[in-house]
C-alpha cells in the first residue's frame, strides 16, 4: 500500500508518496485550480492500492479531504499540531518564528510586499 501525503496550501498541493518501508516513491506539486483534483487522481493511477492523508482535512485541505472520500478514496486527517510535532522533532522547531525570519534578514511584512513584487523596504520597518 501506497500513502500520499498532501500538504495543501491556497495557491498549491504537494503530494508525496510513500511506500510501506517508508521510503518516498515520488513527489509532485499541484497547482490549484479547477483541474487539480484530476491532475491528482491522474497522477495516482499508478499505485492502485493508496491510501490518503491530507494535512488540515478539516480546514484549508476540507475541499480536498471530500472530493477524495466522494471519489471512493481512503482519507485520513492529519492535524496541523502533529505536523508541527514532526517538524519540531525534525528541525529543533515547530513554528517559522520572528527570530527565524529576522536572522535571515526580512519580517512578515516585508516577506508579504516581496511576495506581491513589491520594494521590500518601507516605513517604520525595523530591518534595513
Amino acid at each position: 500500500m501506497i500513502l500520499i501525503g498532501v500538504d495543501p496550501h491556497k495557491s498549491s498541493h504537494t503530494a508525496v508518496a510513500v511506500d510501506a518501508a517508508g521510503h518516498q516513491v515520488a513527489q509532485h506539486r499541484f497547482v490549484v485550480n479547477a483541474g487539480t483534483f484530476r491532475q491528482l487522481m491522474r497522477w495516482c493511477e499508478q499505485w492502485p492500492e493508496r491510501r490518503f492523508a491530507v494535512e488540515g482535512a478539516g480546514g484549508l485541505g476540507s475541499t480536498l479531504a471530500r472530493q477524495l472520500a466522494a471519489a471512493g478514496e481512503n482519507v485520513v486527517d492529519v492535524p496541523s499540531t502533529l505536523s508541527a510535532r514532526a517538524r519540531l522533532l525534525a528541525t529543533g522547531g515547530d513554528r517559522k518564528t520572528a527570530r527565524r525570519r529576522r536572522s535571515r534578514g526580512s519580517c512578515s511584512r516585508c516577506d508579504t510586499r516581496r511576495a506581491a513584487g513589491r520594494p521590500r523596504r518601507r516605513a517604520g520597518c525595523w530591518r534595513r
